[in-house]
């Protein structure tokens, strides 16, 4: 994947590939002091609509690896990119989990059919990577 050079890049390439997956997925992005992606791993398949997932299992994998910030993406096989109260919820957890292993959340994605909904670009998430 490479380096990332902002919720728009990342966006598109995400939305390429989780089209045509008929699950929910979770993917966990590792990323270096330069924001290369140093680690991508699905992190928990789903059903149609659901996707179990705890912080403490993302954070605990981010922190084997040499991670500087951390992206997550999911998809909803209904192509409709409207995070659910549970979508931000579980992102606002997350990021508050990060944050206390110094660990920042920059972005979490969801994947539709043809689109993206970046927490970052919408305001949702504060992606300050200065800690």
């Amino acid at each position: 994947m490479g380096q990332v050079y902002g919720s728009e890049q990342l966006g598109a390439v995400l939305a390429r590939d989780f089209a045509n997956l008929e699950q929910e997925q979770l993917q966990l992005l590792c990323l270096d002091t330069k924001n290369q992606v140093i680690k991508r791993q699905v992190f928990f398949q789903g059903t149609l609509n659901s996707c179990p997932a705890q912080p403490r299992e993302i954070i605990k994998v981010a922190l084997t690896t040499p991670t500087a910030r951390v992206v997550i993406a999911h998809n909803h096989p209904s192509g409709d990119v409207t995070p659910s109260k549970k979508d931000v919820e579980f992102t606002k957890r997350l990021q508050l989990a990060c944050e206390l292993m110094g660990l920042p959340l920059l972005d979490s994605f969801i994947i539709g059919v043809n689109d993206y909904f970046s927490f970052a670009e919408q305001g949702v998430l504060n992606c300050n990577t200065d800690s």
